[in-house]
């Protein structure tokens, strides 16, 4: 399993999931655990001062909570300040390790912290597997997303803004930073539920967020093939232009595509739907559809990491 959140990435044992998110690209918090307890929490955020010194910072940050660094701090790829605090004790009572990583390549700074509670042997993979394998997206390299088992790759640029996070109903909507083109990825399952209560088509514009703008298609529906990492993808696509209503419908209209595919390997919809203000690229829609599930690919997780890149 993987947990995969605004460039940053880890391997985690299958039987956790997360238990809150909340958040967005530049600062937020994943608390992971299972059934039975919480494991840990990562915190990331993104410095705004370019003057920020990461090293400075942690060195503080440990001396604030008076303690020392452990010698055997995980030290992933990526990362050029990192430590690690043993034993510190939480708000609520009880004690929690402290690991601090900045990465200066990304300007990112995260915080894990481990839940000293918990059973020994998730204590070690965190310690021992999770943070020596953690990575975060580079400057002009896609972004890797997992969460519970659903996972996407967005290309460079693109950040976080609406996300949710329903039991078979996983869809996220990244903007670029530059254009403010508008990616909205989405995968339902069990598909063969779902295409009972619609047919792909309306779930493809069936948008999972709220619009200001009325949409209506254009043109028919383009068929398309395509290989995934769970085996060869047959879909759909599907053109169309989104306009505010009548007297603002000229009024910074926007072409859309759609991409819809039904992946029987996993028993799951798989959509996407790119918003530009001019005619978005049929081969950016579809790398969106080929590249979900990254995650699944059996092996470590540096490598599923790399290849997904």
């Amino acid at each position: 399993m993987a947990l995969a959140w605004c460039g940053w990435g880890m391997p985690i044992m299958s039987a956790w999931r997360p238990m809150k998110v909340q958040g967005e690209w530049k600062r937020g918090e994943i608390i992971v655990g299972d059934d039975a307890e919480a494991t840990f929490k990562i915190t990331w955020w993104r410095p705004e001062r370019k003057s920020f010194d990461g090293h400075a910072w942690i060195h503080n940050r440990i001396r604030e909570l008076g303690n020392v660094p452990s010698e055997d701090s995980a030290a992933p790829r990526g990362f050029s300040s990192t430590a690690f605090v043993a034993e510190q004790p939480s708000r609520g009572g009880g004690l929690r390790g402290l690991w601090f990583g900045y990465s200066a390549a990304v300007g990112m700074m995260l915080e894990v912290a481990v839940n000293r509670g918990a059973s020994k042997a998730a204590q070690q993979f965190v310690l021992n597997k999770a943070l020596p394998e953690l990575r975060v997206s580079q400057h002009g390299e896609a972004v890797r997303w997992a969460l519970y088992s659903a996972g996407f790759v967005s290309p460079p640029g693109y950040e976080l803004s609406q996300w949710h996070l329903y039991s078979g109903d996983i869809a996220l909507r990244l903007r670029h930073e530059a254009d403010g083109a508008r990616l909205t990825v989405r995968q339902v399952y069990p598909a063969a539920l779902a295409l009972k209560r619609r047919e792909i088509l309306r779930w493809m514009e069936s948008f999972p967020f709220q619009e200001h703008r009325r949409y209506r298609r254009s043109g028919g529906l383009h068929v398309f093939s395509c290989d995934n990492y769970t085996g060869k993808l047959d879909g759909v696509l599907q053109y169309g232009r989104k306009r505010l209503a009548f007297p603002m419908q000229w009024c910074r209209s926007l072409e859309t595509v759609a991409a819809g595919a039904e992946d029987k390997n996993i028993e799951r919809l798989l959509l996407a739907q790119l918003d530009m203000t001019e005619l978005p690229p049929e081969a950016e829609i579809k790398h969106a559809v080929s590249r979900m599930n990254w995650n699944m690919v059996d092996g470590v997780f540096a490598d599923k990491w790399h290849a997904a890149a």
